[in-house]
């Protein structure tokens, strides 16, 4: 059955919505003023920049309002518009205190003061540049640190460009959704998931969708989604509501803030950070592979005989074993004395207790002598050019950490994203998959590294600290991705790599009371860095920090 699909009236009815006097025409297009933005704007903000301000009336309206400061006072407000348009920025200009007239991606560095502007809005502006990630983050150098920015774009997942789709159509308009000046397209989430990589973390949100609008006119709606939408999503075993809901957005608001700046902010800086800040000296080694152990017996084995043979002459192996009592310290032992003759760069570290996973391995980090230093679980079991693979990413000098693939690790890291069915049924298989000969090298970019396998350099470790010893059993390896991409850093997964992970072969020797208390201090440990950083009622989720929902659990008990 055809369904109508909604055109230029939508577009027109929307501009009525915003002002009364507004025809349709093209001139009209830059003479809206949209009340929804003006109600997301904070009556505190005094500097407010408005990107894409067409003729100025969203400006003139926001001057205009009666606000008052914490003490009462009725300052005026000083509004700055950028507009591409000059005829319409001449426009602006006598409505504004100042308006630049240009393409705002050619203009670097912002011609705009550093940290002075309260408010930012960016109202169906986003769409319209090749990279409106940069231009964000570019952005935020000229926002005050508890500033506001309101964004609003239309939804590319609305109802009627899935009927267009299906009808194989994607055809531009003059206006509307798919308004062919639209460089970009996004869906609410993926604009919450831009917002975020460019700095910013949402604090609230409005959905405008099409009956709103039309109910809002006083005019007939052009109906709703159809029903056929949420019942195909249940049919491939999606959620039929949340498909239904989806689709009948329009357009979609955030109102955000910025991510605070370690690098402008000492005191945040001072929070971010790791233990043993310039403690590791210049590296003499290409890679130090370090692997902490305790009562390992049953897994070491096949970790250090897969490993040794793959080092190179200018690696190292670095032996720190927590107090084991299982016979783990007596093997390592005889070990490294078998292997003295065929690789001497070997060394062994022994700790009268249990340190606990990180301060374990930071006393081999700083044993070690490696330009790279790879932190290896000794339930592990590596393949030949396991070193070079995770190394690869490092020529892009904004890698900090790199990870492999692996048969037990959640997120980026499981092999089974990247492999066709049937390629995963025994370790060895999907070893000879992902690092056969004829592999390329490719990378996937990550909110989080697994520590099972962690390759980081030693110059971010020496400048920013190792791992964070009070996360000491099982938030270690979130702690550090957090940081290191808190701090500007990428983290990489290196898919021409698989690591074997028999996970948690440890955690089976100590008691679960024990375990259970160890991993909700470091939980706690974590949430705490957390707090301090964001701020207690700021704390971001956990799939915004790592695209993952593993913390989510810690940070509900820690809000109770």
């Amino acid at each position: 059955m055809a369904t109508s699909l909604p055109g230029s009236e939508l577009w027109i009815a929307q501009r009525q919505l915003y002002n009364e006097n507004v025809d349709g025409t093209a001139e009209a297009y830059y003479q809206g003023a949209n009340e929804r933005i003006v109600a997301h704007v904070p009556g505190r903000c005094r500097r407010i920049l408005d990107v894409g301000c067409a003729a100025g009336r969203l400006g003139e309206t926001l001057r205009g309002q009666k606000t008052s400061d914490s003490e009462g006072r009725l300052p005026p407000r000083e509004v700055w518009g950028i507009e591409l348009n000059p005829a319409i920025a001449a426009e602006a200009k006598a409505r504004l205190n100042r308006v630049l007239v240009g393409d705002v991606e050619q203009m670097d560095p912002l011609p705009l003061p550093d940290c002075y502007f309260d408010c930012a809005i960016c109202g169906d502006v986003l769409e319209h540049l090749k990279d409106p990630q940069a231009f964000l983050a570019r952005l935020r150098k000229h926002l005050t640190p508890d500033a506001v920015l309101v964004a609003n774009v239309p939804n590319v997942a609305h109802w009627s460009i899935i009927v267009q789709l299906l009808q194989g159509r994607f055809t531009y308009d003059d206006n509307g959704l798919l308004d062919r000046t639209h460089l970009r397209f996004f869906t609410p989430e993926s604009l919450k998931d831009m917002l975020w990589d460019a700095g910013y973390l949402v604090a609230g949100e409005e959905s405008l969708h099409m009956g709103q609008l039309y109910d809002e006119l006083g005019n007939a709606s052009p109906g709703d989604p159809p029903a056929s939408i949420g019942k195909a999503a249940a049919a491939i075993g999606l959620d039929a509501r949340l498909a239904e809901h989806s689709t009948s957005i329009y357009q979609q608001l955030y109102v955000a803030n910025p991510i605070p700046d370690p690098y402008s902010q000492p005191g945040r800086m001072a929070t971010l950070v790791g233990p043993h800040i310039g403690e590791l000296g210049a590296a003499t080694k290409r890679c130090s592979v370090v692997v902490l152990t305790y009562n390992s017996m049953r897994t070491i084995k096949t970790c250090l005989n897969s490993a040794l043979p793959t080092l190179g002459a200018d690696d190292e192996l670095i032996l720190v074993d927590n107090a084991s009592n299982d016979g783990t310290e007596h093997w390592l032992k005889c070990f490294v004395q078998g292997s003295a003759d065929g690789h001497s760069a070997i060394e062994m570290v022994i700790n009268e207790s249990n340190t606990g996973f990180s301060r374990g391995c930071n006393l081999g980090v700083l044993a070690s002598h490696g330009e790279y230093i790879i932190m290896l679980n000794p339930d592990t079991r590596v393949y030949p050019g396991w070193i070079e693979g995770l190394l690869e990413p490092f020529k892009d000098e904004r890698v900090a950490a790199t990870g492999p693939l692996s048969d037990n690790v959640c997120g980026e890291q499981f092999a089974g994203l990247y492999l066709p069915p049937g390629q995963m049924a025994s370790r060895e298989a999907t070893a000879r998959a992902v690092n056969g000969d004829n592999r390329q090298p490719a990378t996937t970019n990550t909110k989080l590294l697994i520590g099972f396998c962690l390759a980081v350099r030693r110059s971010v470790l020496d400048q920013f600290g190792l791992l964070e010893e009070r996360c000491y059993l099982g938030a270690d390896d979130l702690e550090i991705s957090w940081r290191l991409r808190a701090l500007g850093y990428k983290l990489a997964v290196a898919k021409s790599v698989f690591v074997g992970h028999d996970c948690g072969g440890s955690f089976g020797t100590i008691s679960s009371e024990a375990k259970r208390n160890a991993v909700s201090e470091s939980d706690c440990a974590l949430i705490e860095k957390l707090k301090n950083y964001y701020g207690t009622s700021k704390i971001p989720t956990s799939i915004q920090l790592w695209n993952n929902p593993i913390f989510d659990e810690a940070l509900s008990r820690s809000t109770l």
